[in-house]
Protein backbone atom coordinates (compact mmCIF):
# COMPACT_ATOMS: atom_id res chain seq x y z
CA UNK A 1 0.00 0.00 0.00
CA UNK A 2 1.58 3.29 -0.92
CA UNK A 3 1.60 6.59 0.93
CA UNK A 4 -1.28 8.34 -1.20
CA UNK A 5 -3.47 5.28 -0.19
CA UNK A 6 -5.18 7.08 3.02
CA UNK A 7 -5.47 10.25 1.19
CA UNK A 8 -7.27 8.69 -1.88
CA UNK A 9 -9.04 6.75 0.85
CA UNK A 10 -10.24 10.67 2.52
CA UNK A 11 -10.81 11.62 -1.26
CA UNK A 12 -13.42 9.05 -1.98
CA UNK A 13 -15.38 9.32 1.41
CA UNK A 14 -15.37 13.20 0.45
CA UNK A 15 -15.89 12.77 -3.45
CA UNK A 16 -18.94 10.61 -2.22
CA UNK A 17 -20.29 13.29 0.06
CA UNK A 18 -20.17 15.78 -2.63
CA UNK A 19 -22.33 13.69 -4.39
CA UNK A 20 -24.82 12.74 -1.91
CA UNK A 21 -25.24 16.88 -1.25
CA UNK A 22 -25.58 17.75 -4.84
CA UNK A 23 -27.94 15.15 -5.40
CA UNK A 24 -29.95 15.84 -2.42
CA UNK A 25 -30.04 20.05 -3.99
CA UNK A 26 -30.56 18.84 -7.16
CA UNK A 27 -33.57 16.92 -5.62
CA UNK A 28 -34.95 19.91 -3.80
CA UNK A 29 -34.76 22.03 -6.88
CA UNK A 30 -36.60 19.91 -8.53
CA UNK A 31 -39.59 19.67 -5.57
CA UNK A 32 -38.86 15.63 -5.64
CA UNK A 33 -38.54 13.90 -2.22
CA UNK A 34 -35.03 13.79 -0.33
CA UNK A 35 -33.65 10.74 1.25
CA UNK A 36 -31.14 11.74 3.86
CA UNK A 37 -30.46 8.43 5.29
CA UNK A 38 -27.13 7.69 6.10
CA UNK A 39 -26.11 11.33 5.11
CA UNK A 40 -24.50 11.91 8.99
CA UNK A 41 -22.40 8.36 8.56
CA UNK A 42 -21.09 9.42 5.27
CA UNK A 43 -20.03 12.50 6.70
CA UNK A 44 -18.51 11.33 9.72
CA UNK A 45 -16.87 8.85 7.40
CA UNK A 46 -15.41 11.36 5.78
CA UNK A 47 -14.45 13.58 8.57
CA UNK A 48 -12.84 10.68 10.39
CA UNK A 49 -10.75 9.40 6.86
CA UNK A 50 -9.45 13.05 6.91
CA UNK A 51 -8.31 13.44 10.34
CA UNK A 52 -6.94 10.66 10.48
CA UNK A 53 -4.28 12.16 7.75
CA UNK A 54 -1.29 13.79 8.81
CA UNK A 55 -1.25 17.76 8.65
CA UNK A 56 0.21 18.19 5.34
CA UNK A 57 -2.47 15.71 3.66
CA UNK A 58 -5.57 17.34 6.03
CA UNK A 59 -3.89 20.78 4.92
CA UNK A 60 -4.01 20.08 1.32
CA UNK A 61 -7.69 18.57 1.56
CA UNK A 62 -9.00 21.64 3.57
CA UNK A 63 -10.29 23.38 0.74
CA UNK A 64 -12.45 20.57 -0.82
CA UNK A 65 -13.60 19.80 2.82
CA UNK A 66 -15.09 23.63 3.72
CA UNK A 67 -16.56 23.38 0.26
CA UNK A 68 -18.87 20.13 1.54
CA UNK A 69 -19.24 22.09 5.12
CA UNK A 70 -21.02 24.69 2.53
CA UNK A 71 -22.63 22.17 0.89
CA UNK A 72 -23.91 20.96 3.90
CA UNK A 73 -25.31 24.61 5.27
CA UNK A 74 -26.87 25.37 1.90
CA UNK A 75 -29.15 21.89 2.60
CA UNK A 76 -29.60 22.50 5.77
CA UNK A 77 -31.38 25.86 4.59
CA UNK A 78 -33.24 24.69 1.80
CA UNK A 79 -34.32 21.87 3.60
CA UNK A 80 -35.16 24.24 6.84
CA UNK A 81 -36.87 26.52 3.66
CA UNK A 82 -38.95 24.33 2.50
CA UNK A 83 -40.36 22.71 5.73
CA UNK A 84 -40.82 26.31 6.39
CA UNK A 85 -43.58 26.51 3.04
CA UNK A 86 -44.46 23.16 3.63
CA UNK A 87 -45.91 24.44 7.01
CA UNK A 88 -47.21 27.74 5.52
CA UNK A 89 -48.88 25.85 3.05
CA UNK A 90 -50.31 23.74 5.85
CA UNK A 91 -51.82 26.58 7.95
CA UNK A 92 -52.93 28.41 4.88
CA UNK A 93 -54.94 25.46 4.31
CA UNK A 94 -56.08 24.97 7.84
CA UNK A 95 -57.17 28.89 7.90
CA UNK A 96 -58.74 28.37 4.83
CA UNK A 97 -60.84 25.12 5.82
CA UNK A 98 -61.64 27.30 9.28
CA UNK A 99 -63.06 29.86 7.61
CA UNK A 100 -65.33 27.68 5.15
CA UNK A 101 -66.54 25.86 8.05
CA UNK A 102 -67.45 29.09 10.15
CA UNK A 103 -68.94 30.53 6.84
CA UNK A 104 -70.99 27.43 6.53
CA UNK A 105 -72.12 27.95 10.33
CA UNK A 106 -73.37 31.08 9.14
CA UNK A 107 -70.30 32.79 11.38
CA UNK A 108 -68.23 35.91 9.74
Amino acid sequence: MSDDAPTTDAEAHLSALADRIADAEARLAAAEAVDLAGLDALTERACSAVAALPAEQRDVLRPRAEALLAGLDRLAGALHGQAGTRDGHHTEAARAYARGAATERGEP
